[in-house]
């Protein structure tokens, strides 16, 4: 399995290798199977930040680390779907009156 290095090992991000994968590249979601027959097994490496937001996350949920992670993936779908879409979405916080646009970077 392919290892890959992280860029800026402090930000909120961690690099994944896919098995098979020969480089690193943005995948078209056009160029990709519709289903998939198989779990794929990931190689992921994580910042200490991303690590310790991951076991916030689960323990917040009281999950597994790589079910935090499972429903992170369906999370980001949902609000790339919606992001393609052009929906906007938006958040109360509680005691205030105004909504307030959520902006996802691209």
């Amino acid at each position: 399995m392919r290892e890959m290095a992280n860029a800026e090992p402090n930000d909120l991000h961690s690099s994944v290798a896919l098995e098979g994968l020969e480089s690193p590249r943005l995948v078209n979601p056009r160029e990709r199977p519709e289903t998939y027959n198989e779990d794929t097994r990931l190689n992921v490496r994580l910042s200490p930040d991303v690590r310790a937001a991951l076991d916030w996350i689960a323990a917040n949920r009281g999950i597994s680390a790589v079910e935090a992670i499972r429903r992170a993936i369906g999370t980001e779908k949902f609000f790339l779907e919606l992001s393609n879409q052009r929906a906007k979405v938006f958040v109360q916080v509680p005691g205030e009156k105004h909504l307030k646009e959520v902006i996802f970077a691209l």
